[in-house]
Protein backbone atom coordinates (compact mmCIF):
# COMPACT_ATOMS: atom_id res chain seq x y z
CA UNK A 1 0.00 0.00 0.00
CA UNK A 2 1.60 3.17 -1.13
CA UNK A 3 -0.38 6.78 -0.32
CA UNK A 4 1.41 10.47 -0.14
CA UNK A 5 -0.37 13.40 1.12
CA UNK A 6 0.79 17.04 0.40
CA UNK A 7 -0.21 20.33 2.00
CA UNK A 8 0.81 23.97 1.02
CA UNK A 9 1.85 25.60 4.23
CA UNK A 10 2.06 29.52 5.08
CA UNK A 11 5.28 29.20 6.74
CA UNK A 12 8.68 29.98 5.40
CA UNK A 13 10.43 26.12 4.73
CA UNK A 14 13.33 26.27 6.90
CA UNK A 15 10.93 27.54 9.37
CA UNK A 16 8.67 23.79 8.77
CA UNK A 17 11.99 22.32 8.32
CA UNK A 18 13.24 22.91 11.81
CA UNK A 19 10.15 21.18 13.15
CA UNK A 20 9.66 18.78 11.48
CA UNK A 21 13.18 17.57 10.51
CA UNK A 22 15.44 19.07 13.20
CA UNK A 23 13.06 18.37 15.95
CA UNK A 24 12.41 14.85 14.77
CA UNK A 25 12.05 13.13 18.34
CA UNK A 26 9.91 15.74 19.48
CA UNK A 27 7.25 15.14 17.37
CA UNK A 28 4.82 14.50 20.79
CA UNK A 29 5.45 18.53 21.05
CA UNK A 30 2.69 18.91 18.01
CA UNK A 31 1.10 15.89 17.20
CA UNK A 32 -2.28 15.15 20.08
CA UNK A 33 -2.33 11.63 18.98
CA UNK A 34 1.29 11.29 20.07
CA UNK A 35 1.02 11.05 23.53
CA UNK A 36 5.02 10.69 24.24
CA UNK A 37 8.26 10.69 21.90
CA UNK A 38 11.69 10.52 22.87
CA UNK A 39 15.07 10.15 20.82
CA UNK A 40 16.07 6.36 20.51
CA UNK A 41 19.55 5.31 21.88
CA UNK A 42 21.71 3.44 19.74
CA UNK A 43 21.43 0.12 21.60
CA UNK A 44 17.59 0.64 20.43
CA UNK A 45 18.85 0.06 16.90
CA UNK A 46 17.38 -2.62 14.98
CA UNK A 47 20.08 -5.09 13.88
CA UNK A 48 21.49 -3.64 10.19
CA UNK A 49 20.56 -0.60 11.12
CA UNK A 50 23.22 2.07 11.76
CA UNK A 51 24.13 5.94 12.28
CA UNK A 52 23.20 8.66 10.22
CA UNK A 53 26.03 11.24 10.87
CA UNK A 54 24.00 14.08 9.19
CA UNK A 55 21.24 13.64 11.27
CA UNK A 56 20.46 15.12 14.87
CA UNK A 57 18.63 12.12 15.96
CA UNK A 58 19.02 7.85 15.27
CA UNK A 59 14.97 7.91 15.11
CA UNK A 60 12.49 8.55 18.03
CA UNK A 61 9.93 6.39 20.19
CA UNK A 62 6.93 7.15 20.39
CA UNK A 63 3.71 5.87 21.74
CA UNK A 64 0.15 6.85 20.98
CA UNK A 65 -3.48 4.75 22.23
CA UNK A 66 -2.73 2.73 19.80
CA UNK A 67 0.85 1.76 18.97
CA UNK A 68 3.87 2.35 20.35
CA UNK A 69 6.91 2.33 17.40
CA UNK A 70 10.51 2.58 17.28
CA UNK A 71 10.97 4.83 13.86
CA UNK A 72 14.76 4.27 12.99
CA UNK A 73 16.03 7.05 10.45
CA UNK A 74 17.70 5.96 6.91
CA UNK A 75 17.65 8.96 5.08
CA UNK A 76 18.22 12.84 6.73
CA UNK A 77 19.50 15.90 4.78
CA UNK A 78 19.04 19.13 6.01
CA UNK A 79 20.08 21.10 2.50
CA UNK A 80 16.99 18.97 1.01
CA UNK A 81 15.03 19.30 3.69
CA UNK A 82 14.58 15.68 3.96
CA UNK A 83 14.13 12.61 5.91
CA UNK A 84 12.94 8.59 5.49
CA UNK A 85 12.44 6.08 8.28
CA UNK A 86 11.15 2.93 9.05
CA UNK A 87 8.76 2.11 11.54
CA UNK A 88 8.60 -0.85 13.69
CA UNK A 89 5.76 -1.60 16.24
CA UNK A 90 3.23 -3.23 14.22
CA UNK A 91 2.80 -7.23 14.25
CA UNK A 92 5.60 -8.85 11.81
CA UNK A 93 3.23 -10.91 11.15
CA UNK A 94 0.99 -8.48 9.59
CA UNK A 95 3.23 -6.04 8.79
CA UNK A 96 6.45 -6.55 6.88
CA UNK A 97 7.45 -2.88 6.21
CA UNK A 98 6.54 0.58 6.98
CA UNK A 99 8.46 3.22 5.26
CA UNK A 100 7.57 6.74 5.57
CA UNK A 101 9.49 9.58 3.47
CA UNK A 102 9.14 13.64 4.35
CA UNK A 103 10.31 16.44 2.37
CA UNK A 104 9.72 20.30 2.77
CA UNK A 105 9.86 22.18 -0.08
CA UNK A 106 9.91 26.20 -0.36
CA UNK A 107 7.48 27.44 -2.82
CA UNK A 108 8.18 31.61 -1.61
CA UNK A 109 9.85 32.99 0.96
CA UNK A 110 6.87 32.64 3.49
CA UNK A 111 5.21 29.27 1.65
CA UNK A 112 6.02 25.72 1.47
CA UNK A 113 4.98 22.21 0.87
CA UNK A 114 5.44 19.05 3.02
CA UNK A 115 4.97 16.37 0.95
CA UNK A 116 4.71 12.47 2.97
CA UNK A 117 4.82 9.31 1.34
CA UNK A 118 3.70 6.02 3.19
CA UNK A 119 4.66 2.59 2.26
CA UNK A 120 2.94 -0.37 4.24
CA UNK A 121 3.50 -4.11 2.70
CA UNK A 122 1.47 -6.14 4.27
CA UNK A 123 1.80 -10.04 5.15
CA UNK A 124 -0.30 -11.48 2.58
CA UNK A 125 -3.29 -12.27 4.16
CA UNK A 126 -3.61 -9.00 5.95
CA UNK A 127 -3.25 -7.16 2.14
CA UNK A 128 -7.23 -7.00 2.88
CA UNK A 129 -6.98 -4.65 4.75
CA UNK A 130 -5.52 -1.81 2.68
CA UNK A 131 -8.35 -0.21 1.38
CA UNK A 132 -9.36 0.75 4.99
CA UNK A 133 -5.63 1.42 6.21
CA UNK A 134 -5.14 3.54 3.03
CA UNK A 135 -8.41 5.78 4.38
CA UNK A 136 -7.50 5.82 7.96
CA UNK A 137 -3.66 6.68 7.55
CA UNK A 138 -4.22 9.55 4.87
CA UNK A 139 -6.76 10.79 7.18
CA UNK A 140 -4.22 11.07 10.33
CA UNK A 141 -1.12 12.02 7.83
CA UNK A 142 -3.77 14.82 7.04
CA UNK A 143 -4.95 15.80 10.54
CA UNK A 144 -0.83 15.88 11.80
CA UNK A 145 -0.21 18.62 8.80
CA UNK A 146 -2.94 20.55 9.76
CA UNK A 147 -1.64 20.58 13.44
CA UNK A 148 1.69 21.03 12.18
CA UNK A 149 0.59 23.89 10.31
CA UNK A 150 -0.98 25.60 13.70
CA UNK A 151 1.65 24.82 15.83
CA UNK A 152 3.94 26.75 13.36
CA UNK A 153 1.63 29.71 13.43
CA UNK A 154 2.00 29.52 17.17
CA UNK A 155 5.83 30.20 17.34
Amino acid sequence: MKLRVEKKIENPADQVWELLGKKFASISEWFSIVNYSRPITAKELPKGYQALKESPVLGRYTESSFIKAKEVLTIYSDDNREFEFHAFGAPSFMVTLTRNHTQVFEISTNESTVQIDIEIKFSHVFKIFSPIMKRRMTRMLNNSLEQLELSLTKM
